[in-house]
C-alpha cells in the first residue's frame, strides 16, 4: 500500500517512497500549522461561527466558499433554534460534498 495514514504520517521519521529508497520527511511535517485567536479580544455575534476543517475539506473548497455557504445557511434558520449549528454544519458538509461528487464525475468525463 502506498499510501500514508495520518498518524504513521505524522510519527514516522524514516517513512519512505513506497518500494524506494526516498525518505518522505522532507516532503512531510510533524509540525502542525497553528494560529491562535483570542476569543476574548474580540466582540462576537450569535451569528460568528469558528470552521474547523482537516485538508479533505481545504482541497476541494475555498475559505471563501465555505464562508458564504455557512453564511447562506445561517439566515434559513431561526437564531434561537438550538439545533440551528449542528444543522448548518450538516447543509455545509451536505454542498461541499455534492460539489466533489461534481468535480469527480467531470473528471470520469
Amino acid at each position: 500500500m502506498a499510501t500514508i495514514g495520518v498518524t504513521r504520517g505524522l510519527g514516522d521519521h524514516d517513512l519512505k517512497v513506497y518500494n524506494s529508497n526516498i525518505h518522505i520527511k522532507p516532503f512531510l511535517s510533524c509540525c502542525p500549522e497553528v494560529q491562535v485567536y483570542d476569543v476574548t479580544q474580540n466582540q462576537h455575534s450569535p451569528d460568528d461561527v469558528l470552521v474547523l476543517g482537516s485538508d479533505g475539506l481545504w482541497d476541494v473548497t475555498t475559505d471563501r466558499e465555505v464562508a458564504d455557504a455557512v453564511s447562506s445557511f445561517l439566515s434559513q434558520f431561526e437564531s434561537s433554534d438550538p439545533m440551528r449549528l449542528v444543522r448548518i454544519s450538516k447543509e455545509t458538509v451536505a454542498q461541499i460534498a455534492s460539489s466533489l461528487t461534481s468535480i469527480m464525475y467531470q473528471c470520469l468525463l
